[in-house]
């Protein structure tokens, strides 16, 4: 038997740990996001104190489109190693699927500036961009699709994107502008 922090792990233990990281890896190696989620999830009650576990979890959870638990494995994470990276990147995604757009903003503005990679860096001006148009806040989610098409030029979700962007733009622009019958010169609303 061997002490882990203040508790006796047996060798069946350890070759359970063993065998879940195992299996983990390779199905993250595959692809395979329902048994990597299934081997993480094990290790995770296994090894409820090691942050990178909670981390590839949330990851598995992010990519299976689980957002809610891939938020909570990613804060417990952060929990366990505030310095763990790209676990603030990924929940700040999620929050902004989740509706927690503020919360998302202030990780994902300065990381669509600087991005950590060329690949994540399209997920992330996405998110930002949706996170600012559900904040109601159209001009800065057009900046940030100004910024996407010219980045991904020949991206025809950003093409589309911004299409829609510029076109809700324009219905509201010409809504709160236009002036109904009998208004005299007086903004109304068209009915």
């Amino acid at each position: 038997m061997a002490r882990a922090g203040s508790r006796v792990v047996s060798h069946g233990d350890l070759a359970s740990q063993f065998a879940a990281v195992q299996q983990a890896e390779q199905a993250l190696a595959a692809k395979d996001w329902n048994a990597a989620g299934s081997a993480l999830e094990r290790l995770a009650r296994l090894t409820p104190n090691v942050p990178e576990v909670y981390a590839n979890l949330g990851t598995v959870y992010y990519t299976r489109g689980r957002y809610a638990q891939a938020a909570e494995a990613l804060e417990r994470a952060l929990k366990l190693n505030p310095e763990i990276p790209n676990v603030p990147l990924i929940l700040a995604i999620c929050y902004a699927q989740l509706g927690r757009e503020k919360e998302a903003i202030q990780v994902l503005e300065p990381a669509f500036r600087h991005p950590p990679n060329h690949e994540i860096a399209r997920t992330i001006g996405l998110a930002l961009m949706s996170a600012y148009t559900s904040l109601d806040e159209h001009l800065k989610a057009l900046e940030i699709s100004e910024e996407l098409v010219a980045r991904y030029p020949n991206d025809p979700e950003m093409l589309y994107r911004a299409s829609h962007l510029y076109g809700d733009r324009a219905l509201q622009t010409s809504t709160s502008n236009s002036i109904s019958p009998g208004c005299g010169a007086r903004r109304c609303r068209s009915q």
